[in-house]
């Protein structure tokens, strides 16, 4: 048997601390993976019922006929006939279908793709118009929307997004408001100090929260970009400098991964406003700063976050 090696080198090494490592699904896969589960779907609704009968045994009923009780076991054969010959068939147990818009919507959130986005995008405003929609419901679809780390997924859900803006502007500005200020409070109080250990259940919890919350970024970045206003996501950029220029100040080296997660989110909103370096030269001037700290009278500041604004600064 032959074991494969993997081998890096020091531009490698580089790649992985400037942009990190992608965990995200690309879409022809993800296309792919939809297709197999509607294939899946459709295979177990057209599953045949199966009768299954037991078979009787001649052996035990004829060596019981001619006993010396064979009245009494005569009735009990008769009896065993009628039970095996009354069976019941075994039918497919199948899944219980909910008829709850939201898990409608749901299901018609994962067949979403460039392809069929028109006619999702109709399935589901049927949905909603059918079932008058509710400020929960509102809420509970933002929240899927804005979990995804794939920006040409977060597009197409911001297009979809903008679609419900259009048609309930209601319920969806008040829905907005409620989530942009959660997640302006998330930034500032859900990163902890440092990570906990790694392979236990806190840490996936961690990894859990802090992707959620990088998708939240990317959302209201998009969001921000699509409605031209820039400057909402300038001020939040600021809210973190200003947050993270607090942190570099103590001394104590024990609050590296609010620094961490706060480069990313700010990766993220440069990345997708874009042109940052020409239209909010004071923003750019800021992260070309954080590329030039010294780790080493800085201990907050990691490497990781110093070549990430490096990176940004190129």
């Amino acid at each position: 048997m032959t074991t494969s090696f993997a081998y890096y080198t020091q531009k490698d090494f580089e790649n992985i601390i400037h942009k990190g490592i992608s965990h995200t699904i690309p879409m022809d896969i993800l296309n792919n993976i939809r297709k197999l589960e509607d294939k899946v779907k459709q295979s177990v609704s057209s599953a045949p019922t199966y009768r299954h009968n037991r078979v009787p045994n001649h052996h035990s009923q004829q060596t019981n006929m001619n006993s010396n009780t064979s009245s009494s076991s005569t009735s009990d054969i008769v009896h065993k006939k009628q039970d095996w010959k009354g069976a019941k068939p075994l039918a497919v147990t199948m899944a219980i279908k909910s008829t709850s818009p939201l898990h409608q919507i749901k299901l018609l959130l994962n067949k979403l793709s460039p392809s069929n986005f028109t006619k999702v995008k109709g399935d589901i405003l049927t949905v909603l118009t059918e079932s008058p929609l509710t400020i929960e419901t509102a809420n509970d679809i933002l929240l899927i929307m804005s979990r995804t780390v794939e920006i040409s997924m977060s597009e197409l859900y911001m297009e979809l997004y903008l679609e419900l803006e259009t048609v309930f502007p209601a319920i969806m500005n008040e829905v907005w408001n409620n989530f942009e200020t959660k997640y302006q409070q998330k930034l500032k109080t859900q990163i902890p100090a440092m990570a906990p250990q790694e392979e236990n259940d806190e840490y996936c919890a961690f990894v859990k929260s802090m992707t959620e919350l990088r998708g939240q970024t990317i959302f209201v970045t998009q969001w921000c970009k699509y409605h031209k206003r820039q400057e909402q996501a300038i001020h939040i950029l600021n809210s973190l400098f200003q947050d993270m220029n607090q942190v570099l100040e103590d001394t104590n080296g024990k609050q590296k991964t609010r620094i961490d997660e706060w480069t990313e989110q700010v990766f993220w909103i440069v990345k997708i406003l874009g042109n940052v370096k020409q239209e909010f030269p004071d923003i750019w001037s800021k992260i070309s700063h954080y590329g030039q700290i010294n780790i080493k009278t800085t201990p907050n500041m990691t490497s990781r976050s110093k070549f990430k604004f490096q990176d940004m600064n190129k």
